[in-house]
């Protein structure tokens, strides 16, 4: 039995919409943003990069289990899930249940990245993986992405539309899923983030800054003195996936 694999990581409020079965879907920004698109005889676009070579998705493809990473937190001598203090149960001979997993390490905290495998508790099966970009989600994705806050934030743009992505919503009305969507994805990802590589003397240091903002626009800025590429609009990875019920060996 082929052991899983980690689902992208997600923040506190999605990481429980997934436990609760409310987040079916996510989409991640492809790293490289595909030159072409080929579409296959069923409709599938397949991405290729600057050498005409297939982008494959890191994330998995339909059928794979993956299972979502939470931080953990010293409670006494074992470990519980920070999100909602849940003791962590090792798996032993039921796929469910267990005995308490003991605290083994330094810090009172572990943060998603860092957490053990065994310490899992909410698995997936994979059932569809494709590119798309990410204006073109629908409500109905929106909804199944977790975004919906309980809110509409067509309330703040009616005071005043601050930007283009605001002034588009008053124009056009406001689907509510899917501009808590765009709001979401925003926080996330319109923000510049640190590209490293390597300087003459090896050592790690920034060479650029990326983001990919819900807005259309593709362009190269400056930030902090480096480039900062802006991808608006990006080709991203959208997965879907369904509830999964674990055995011992996907541990």
């Amino acid at each position: 039995m082929t052991q899983a694999k980690r689902l992208p990581p997600f923040i506190k409020d999605l990481r429980a919409k997934v436990r609760s079965g409310d987040k079916t879907k996510t989409q991640r920004p492809m790293k490289v943003q595909p030159e072409n698109l080929i579409e296959t005889t069923d409709g599938e676009l397949v991405p290729m990069d600057a050498d005409n070579k297939v982008i494959k998705c890191p994330f998995g493809q339909p059928g794979d289990i993956r299972f979502m990473i939470e931080p953990l937190i010293q409670l006494g001598s074992y470990a519980a899930y920070r999100d909602d203090g849940e003791t962590v149960m090792m798996a032993t001979a039921c796929p469910i249940g267990g005995r308490p997993l003991p605290w083994a390490w330094q810090k009172p905290l572990l943060t998603s990245i860092h957490m053990s495998t065994v310490a899992a508790r909410t698995f997936v099966r994979l059932t569809d993986v494709h590119v798309q970009r990410v204006q073109d989600i629908s409500e109905e994705d929106a909804i199944a992405e977790g975004s919906f806050l309980g809110r509409c934030p067509c309330s703040d743009m009616q005071r005043k539309s601050k930007t283009p992505l605001e002034a588009m919503f008053r124009q056009t009305g406001c689907h509510i899923h899917g501009t808590e969507f765009s709001y979401l994805w925003n926080s996330i990802y319109a923000k510049p983030r640190p590209v490293y590589g390597r300087d003459g003397t090896g050592l790690r240091v920034i060479k650029s800054y990326i983001s990919y903002p819900w807005e259309d626009v593709q362009e190269t800025r400056e930030h902090k003195g480096k480039p900062w590429h802006v991808w608006g609009n990006p080709y991203n990875w959208a997965l879907s996936w369904e509830p999964h019920t674990p055995t011992k060996e996907m541990r």
